[in-house]
């Protein structure tokens, strides 16, 4: 694990490096950001992944189309980092559509890493919708494909909220879920409704409060849920509350 990490670091940071001239002259070329995240559960597609608060810091960095990003779970119950994914993608616009294909490697503790290609489309209309396809090539075997809409409301003083919601449809994904008798599982899965705040504090630093409701689509999909629930001893039921505060500084 300790050397996917310091691949992941050291190709985020060559893109901060390869663009530095550029970042000194002011161009849109280039730009980035750190957020440092904290949150009631770790949610990932439907499923409550802790049982107290995690911290999920990030770094990113943009140059041209190009985006690296670095992202974290520390949870407080075990006082461990027991997650680190490294993304990179290309993001090219057509009009008002914009097609963004890219790679995730999901780095665990405590179980099998994993990687991911993933496609999203974007069409710049009402409700901003934005469908990705997720193909887990190694630990999964299997597709996971989710559609999100939603709507910025821009306020004065730079000020915004926006309003979403997600729908996840699970294919054939094992690492996200199996039928009972461990045959290849193919439903709706997650259903999520959120409300996201940015509030400027100072120049590029800003607060980012967050609320959302996340529940399950199908019976089969809420097994699978409450299972993982049960085993990890995480406590509720698969309709989870959940929210957080980040902190973001853009560079």
């Amino acid at each position: 694990m300790k050397r996917v990490i310091a691949v992941g670091l050291a190709m985020l940071i060559s893109i901060v490096f390869l663009s530095g001239s550029s970042y000194a002259q002011q161009s849109k070329d280039f730009f980035g950001g750190t957020v440092v995240g904290v949150y009631t559960h770790e949610m990932w597609r439907g499923m409550k992944l802790s049982k107290r608060t995690v911290v999920q810091p990030y770094i990113y960095a943009t140059y041209h189309n190009f985006t690296g990003k670095v992202w974290a779970n520390y949870d407080s119950h075990t006082s461990k980092f027991n997650q680190t994914d490294f993304v990179f993608l290309y993001s090219r616009s057509f009009n008002k559509l914009t097609l963004t294909p890219g790679y995730v490697y999901y780095s665990f503790t405590g179980a099998n890493d994993t990687q991911e290609f993933f496609l999203s489309m974007a069409y710049d209309m009402f409700l901003q919708p934005n469908f990705t396809w997720y193909y887990d090539f190694k630990e999964g075997d299997g597709s996971y494909l989710n559609l999100t809409i939603g709507h910025t409301f821009t306020l004065p003083h730079n000020y915004a909220i926006h309003v979403g919601a997600q729908a996840g449809y699970l294919w054939d994904n094992k690492n996200m879920g199996t039928e009972r008798d461990g045959g290849d599982l193919s439903d709706l899965y997650n259903g999520e409704v959120y409300m996201t705040a940015s509030i400027p504090i100072w120049k590029e630093i800003s607060l980012e409060p967050k609320i959302a409701y996340s529940f399950p689509l199908s019976d089969e999909a809420q097994r699978v849920f409450e299972n993982i629930i049960d085993a990890y001893d995480f406590g509720g039921d698969s309709f989870v509350y959940y929210g957080g505060l980040a902190f973001r500084v853009n560079f």
